[in-house]
């Protein structure tokens, strides 16, 4: 549901997002993951994701080009 525009929107996949958190600044870093139906690829791809925020502490998630995102930590 897009309450901005109130409508009811259905997506063929959602890709997830999740959070780092980083111990010295006790802040956390959004990580977003596409999601593939190949379970070994998605899980590959999350802990790449993960672990290039842990470096860089950068926001990925570009929400203009990939709305259909789930927030995982909830």
């Amino acid at each position: 549901y897009l309450w901005q525009t109130d409508e009811l929107i259905c997506y063929d996949v959602i890709n997830p997002t999740q959070y780092v958190f980083h111990e010295d600044t006790e802040t956390c870093t959004p990580v977003y993951t596409e999601y593939f139906e190949e379970y070994k690829k998605f899980y590959t791809g999350a802990l790449n994701d993960v672990e290039e925020a842990k470096k860089t502490r950068e926001y990925g998630l570009d929400m203009a080009n990939h709305p259909n995102w789930f927030d995982a930590s909830y």
